[in-house]
C-alpha cells in the first residue's frame, strides 16, 4: 500500500510549534543552512499507515533556546542532559502533532537523542 504524504500540512505543522512552543519563526529555505558546530539530532518512530521516523536535527543554540522556554533552563549553560530533553520533548511534541497527517491510525513512539559536530549525527 503506498501512501501520500503533502508537504504544506507537515511544513505548516512544524512551523505552527515552532511558533507556539519556542516563538521562533520557521521559513523554508532552498538551500542547506550552514553547518554549525554542535548538532543535536532526536527523532521518534511512526507506525500505522505510514511507517517512518520523524527527525529533528538542529544547532545546540536551538536547543538551548528550547531548554530555556520549556524547562526554564538557565540560557546561558543549559547542561546537555537539558540540551537532549529539550530536543526529545520537540521532537515527540512533533511526533504527536503530525502523527495525524503521516499515519491517522498510527502511533508515535519514544524518542531517542544523539549530539556531534558540524557532520550528520550518529543516531543512537
Amino acid at each position: 500500500m503506498s501512501v501520500t504524504i503533502e508537504e504544506q500540512p507537515v511544513f505548516e505543522t512544524c512551523r505552527d510549534l515552532w511558533d507556539a512552543t519556542l516563538g521562533l519563526r520557521l521559513e523554508r529555505q532552498e538551500r542547506e543552512a550552514p553547518a554549525e558546530e554542535g548538532t543535536l539530532a532526536s527523532y521518534v518512530k511512526i507506525s500505522g499507515d505510514w511507517k517512518g521516523a520523524i527527525l529533528l536535527e538542529c544547532p545546540q543554540s536551538v536547543s538551548r533556546h528550547a531548554a530555556t522556554m520549556l524547562f526554564g533552563a538557565d540560557s546561558d549553560e543549559p547542561t546537555v542532559e537539558e540540551l537532549q530533553d529539550a530536543a526529545n520533548e520537540l521532537v515527540r511534541m512533533l511526533g504527536r502533532r503530525l502523527q495525524p497527517v503521516v499515519a491517522p491510525a498510527g502511533k508515535v513512539s519514544s524518542s531517542k537523542t544523539a549530539s556531534q559536530g558540524p557532520q550528520s549525527p550518529t543516531l543512537l
